[in-house]
């Protein structure tokens, strides 16, 4: 019996978690943070100066141990709605994220498009798995992907358990190196992966649009916006 079957909150118990970068976060990112409505009880970790995905994994790691339920990662530079972590419970599936725009623009040979992440899986000329952009989609709809973004999702702690029994003890892993390994992925999109592989499925609601802050504050549906 693992000690997290024996220590165990409330079924709405939500742990925040926060990739937490040494220059810290912005006003408008504090100023959504503090409007955040969030289950009680709740708690708020961060981890900083350590990879992406180590940080990530000793995230789910807290949740186990301490037996909490949910498992809320908001990246400290994500703006997300003040309801967003209640709106996502309300679904009860195991993995679901808000809907916010890639950091990069994706270059058309003309214009810079700021495509929503998330993507399907495709298979390129070599036979190489690649990553698909999700365009052709209703904003308010609840759609399943191959791969959502770590930094407004919602994860139950069924999904780690899972994983756990599956052998899986890394739940986010970096695989993607230019030279060794090209077409491996980021630390969140290989959550995505070997979730999947234990048969979990990956939804996103694009009807609660985040922004991604860069220089500039990038939204789904009106692109760059200037910070003040």
């Amino acid at each position: 019996m693992f000690i997290w079957q024996v220590n165990s909150r409330p079924p709405d118990s939500v742990l925040l978690a926060t990739l937490w970068p040494r220059e810290g976060a912005t006003r408008d990112w504090c100023a959504m943070f503090r409007n955040l409505k969030v289950p009680e009880p709740n708690k708020w970790i961060t981890s900083s100066g350590m990879p992406f995905g180590e940080g990530r994994t000793q995230f789910a790691y807290t949740l186990l141990n301490e037996g909490i339920q949910w498992l809320f990662m908001l990246d400290s530079d994500v703006l997300v709605p003040p309801d967003t972590v209640l709106r996502l419970m309300n679904y009860r599936v195991p993995i679901i994220s808000a809907l916010y725009p890639q950091r990069y623009p994706t270059f058309d040979g003309t214009n810079a498009v700021y495509k929503p992440c998330m993507f399907s899986e495709g298979v390129d000329p070599q036979g190489n798995t690649q990553l698909v952009p999700i365009t052709n989609f209703q904003y308010g709809q609840v759609i399943e992907v191959a791969y959502a973004p770590g930094g407004a999702i919602l994860i139950h702690r069924s999904v780690f358990e899972t994983m756990l029994q599956a052998g899986v003890k890394n739940f986010f892993e970096w695989t993607m190196h230019p030279i060794t390994n090209p077409n491996g992925r980021s630390e969140d999109f290989e959550f995505c992966r070997r979730a999947r592989a234990c048969g979990f499925k990956v939804m996103i609601d694009t009807g609660i649009q985040a922004a991604h802050e860069v220089l500039c504050q990038v939204s789904v549906g009106t692109g760059l916006v200037p910070r003040p």
